[in-house]
């Protein structure tokens, strides 16, 4: 049912691939895995309302980051979703979420210092960057929030071998 996943607007060429990796790896396989599951909804164009409907927007207004938030939001749905699934189909699952950047480019730039930002302050929301790691207890657990410079190698050394130390934590 994809709908589970992505509510009844969305209507991306991803659907049925992401159905069907979530049946590869929960029906197919009852063997401990690595799955790596790569969104990209959240990235530009940013065409998305709060409930998945594809907007139409021109090359400018679909990079305009002032679109982004509802987009965002959506993806919060979809990745709770598929979150759900996962605990539901498994749960004793390690779940890593990383994103890998933020606003980045030059023209979110200008926009966040055209809004009043110092360039110090406009740094640190375009490379913010969302990091989760949920481990149980019959993995060994948390018993504090991970650095993302440290998930890595935290899960390298916990189920491959003490390869790594671990970070100080950074500013």
């Amino acid at each position: 049912d994809t709908d589970l996943f992505y509510g009844t607007k969305y209507n991306g060429g991803d659907r049925i691939w992401h159905i069907k990796a979530m049946d590869d790896i929960f029906i197919n396989s009852k063997e401990p895995r690595l799955s790596i599951v790569h969104n990209l909804q959240a990235h530009w164009p940013f065409c998305l309302d709060e409930d998945g409907t594809r907007l139409v927007r021109s090359g400018a207004e679909s990079f305009n980051m002032r679109n982004y938030p509802p987009q965002h939001r959506y993806v919060r749905k979809y990745l709770i979703n598929l979150v759900d699934f996962i605990l539901a189909n498994d749960p004793d699952a390690v779940i890593v979420i990383q994103a890998d950047h933020g606003l980045h480019d030059n023209k979110a730039e200008v926009q966040l210092l055209s809004s009043g930002g110092s360039p110090k302050e406009v740094r640190l929301m375009q490379n913010q960057t969302m990091s989760a790691v949920r481990i149980p207890e019959k993995w060994g657990g948390l018993d504090a929030p991970l650095d993302p410079l440290n998930i890595t190698r935290l899960l390298v050394n916990r189920y491959v071998g003490d390869n790594y130390e671990l970070l100080e934590t950074h500013p």
